[in-house]
């Protein structure tokens, strides 16, 4: 099970840091301890940040539907804690 969990929350960030590349056209990595699958509610969600600027912090919310929805905000105050 935990196996699974894992797998999938991998897949997550992939299909997430391949969203954000084809979006913003630079390349993204998702910071992994912050990936969070919730199977039950359908919902992804996990940080990540362009390779090229590791301060800038991107908050990302997938919802699995028929096909993903994905929802990014680009963080502008970092007052509510560590990246």
């Amino acid at each position: 099970m935990f196996e699974n969990l894992f797998y999938s929350e991998q897949k997550e960030s992939r299909l997430a840091e391949e969203y954000l590349t084809k979006k913003y056209g630079k390349s993204f990595t998702v910071k992994t301890n912050t990936v969070l699958f919730k199977q039950t509610f359908g919902v992804s969600t996990m940080k990540a940040y362009p390779n090229d600027s590791p301060d800038t912090v991107f908050n990302i919310d997938v919802y699995h539907e028929k096909v993903r929805i994905y929802h990014d905000n680009y963080v502008l105050n970092r007052s509510f804690g560590p990246f």
